[in-house]
């Protein structure tokens, strides 16, 4: 025997150094997630300048779509997707003995649901005044939507933070990996990725069609409008004046 061999490496010696780490959450979950922040932001960001009016409806028209999958995906998603799981996160908080971790992981489930209900107000009111279903009446609502999200959005965000120091373990890790560091079975089988590429395809479509259909340049053109009226309504009045001095002259 060749004792200058090396021993046979055991593979489960070598699989329990690896760290446990177990999936959570399916790619489609994690892409709409993150492309719904992307389109909150963008229609933030644009929402008070004229110009660009045509990229605020399309960032809202897209956060309506995501937040319309969503509820369906959290009805027929894999159960840790599912909303249901989320309600029993809240009501699992108050349990027996409330603990302070329970509680911050239940406020972070009942911030992604008040999230989710925001984005679908949001989206349907700025979608009734763009299309002038009911004038202007639904405006005031429509902003005061985008505040209370941004808000939430600052709120979820400190509970994912005050998770991760409590717990001693990345909160924000799942929503990009979908995987989870600790022993466990997985919780969701399959990462779906093919799923998530089709979404990923349909949005890009949607982006596509809208610069091709020229919605994109909406703001800019009624920016210029309204430019092109100040200037004919400023030299109307420059008209009047001027015609006012002459019939003053002729007195």
């Amino acid at each position: 025997m060749d004792i200058t061999q090396d021993p046979p490496r055991d593979s489960g010696m070598a699989d329990a150094a690896r760290p446990a780490r177990r999936r959570i959450l399916d790619a489609p979950t994690r892409l709409v997630h993150w492309a719904l922040a992307l389109s909150f932001a963008g229609a933030y960001v644009t929402a008070e300048q004229e110009a660009w009016h045509g990229l605020h409806i399309s960032f809202g028209y897209t956060a309506l779509g995501l937040a319309l999958w969503r509820v369906l995906w959290g009805l027929l998603g894999p159960r840790r997707s599912r909303l249901p799981a989320l309600l029993n996160r809240v009501r699992g908080a108050w349990q027996g003995r409330p603990e302070a971790s329970r509680l911050l992981g239940a406020g972070q489930a009942a911030a992604a649901l008040g999230l989710l209900g925001l984005a679908l107000l949001s989206g349907f009111s700025g979608l009734a005044l763009d299309q002038e279903w009911l004038g202007e009446a639904l405006e005031e609502l429509h902003e005061a939507s985008g505040e209370i999200m941004l808000f939430l959005v600052l709120l979820h965000l400190g509970l994912l933070a005050g998770l991760s120091l409590m717990r001693r373990r990345n909160a924000f890790a799942p929503m990009f990996s979908g995987r989870q560091a600790g022993p466990g079975p997985d919780l969701v089988r399959h990462s779906l990725w093919p799923l998530a590429l089709g979404i990923a395809t349909l949005i890009a479509a949607f982006w596509a069609w809208q610069w091709n259909s020229g919605a994109l340049a909406r703001g800019e053109e009624r920016h210029g409008g309204h430019e092109r009226q100040s200037v004919h309504d400023g030299r109307h009045d420059k008209g009047e004046h001027h015609r006012g001095r002459s019939h003053d002259d002729d007195d």
